[in-house]
């Protein structure tokens, strides 16, 4: 699977005398504090919105921390934008700051990686697969940290939500044809503890089963920060949800997150509530003509189960 978080230059952290954030308000300050303090040479933050999956790692998993869920609330099964409000209001001050760096609206993940590693930049939002891109593709010359996302509240913090990498589908053909023995060995190796450490060891791939894993591994240039990254006591398998079985008449979410985050829309709270009505009613079209079961999609102990509290 693939994890994320937030990586901090820590020479330009320690250069202004600052510690890692923890919450949206400390990540705030040190953005402006790294701005600042180089006079737009270097900036705090920024946000790759020309990555097309911005807003599924950077917007919707980085919130649920906060909040305990995504943009659909898995105990009510009512779709909550809503809840989103104070995390947009939490990039929107840094843009505001004048700490995001310039040309964020359309630049490419690739792009925001490049000017990390070459030191313009105090921090950004990067995922597991990271920690080999700074070593191969864009090496970098200083060391750097990643830590959970900064939450709105550091004493209520929820594990992070992540989606599974991949799956495999077994054709009935091999069993029509006699093979299925040889298929159930093939996945019986695809999910070995020997597969799982032989990947891990080669930093490619996060194991479900974390420290289970890395716990077994005997490499012995494991990088820091990939043990953070596996680290399952921060993350949980996100829950599914019935987008893709409703019909959305006019902008979707991902283009009314856009049009916040680049000031096409000041109404935030009145967008968010569109954007439930609008994906609430499909939804409810959907349940109604069979293609959605909701309680495929509940669980009323889903923040329970989440729920971390503090990081000591």
């Amino acid at each position: 699977m693939t994890t994320y978080g937030l990586a901090c230059n820590l020479e330009i952290f320690e250069e202004n005398g600052l510690e890692v954030p923890e919450t949206w308000e400390e990540m705030r300050e040190c953005a402006k504090v790294i701005t600042d303090n180089r006079n737009g040479q270097i900036y705090g933050y920024a946000l790759a919105m020309g990555y097309g999956s911005y807003n599924y790692f950077y917007v919707n998993l980085p919130n649920a921390a906060s909040t305990g869920d995504e943009y659909f609330n898995h105990t009510t099964g009512k779709y909550d934008f809503a809840s989103l409000s104070g995390f947009f209001g939490h990039l929107l001050d840094i843009i505001n700051d004048g700490s995001m760096f310039p040309g964020f609206e359309t630049m490419d993940g690739d792009t925001a990686r490049a000017q990390f590693s070459a030191g313009n930049i105090g921090m950004i939002g990067v995922m597991s697969s990271d920690v080999t891109t700074f070593k191969n593709q864009f090496p970098c010359e200083f060391e750097w940290e990643m830590v959970p996302y900064p939450v709105e509240d550091a004493e209520n913090r929820y594990k992070e939500p992540v989606g599974v990498s991949m799956s495999y589908v077994i054709g009935s053909g091999c069993k029509e044809e006699g093979y299925e023995d040889k298929v159930a060995e093939f996945l019986n190796f695809l999910y070995s503890d020997e597969l799982f450490i032989a990947t891990n060891n080669t930093q490619i791939d996060i194991s479900i089963l974390g420290e289970e894993i890395t716990s077994q591994s005997t490499a012995t240039d494991i990088d820091p920060n990939w043990l953070r990254f596996s680290d399952m006591d921060i993350f949980c398998i996100k829950y599914p949800t019935p987008d893709s079985e409703l019909t959305i008449e006019g902008d979707t979410y991902q283009g009314v997150y856009n049009k916040i985050l680049t000031g096409m829309i000041t109404d935030i709270d009145g967008a968010l509530a569109e954007l439930d009505e609008k994906y609430n009613a499909a939804l409810d079209q959907a349940v109604a003509d069979g293609k959605v079961v909701i309680e495929d999609y509940l669980d009323p102990d889903v923040s329970e189960k989440n729920g971390m509290g503090e990081i000591t």
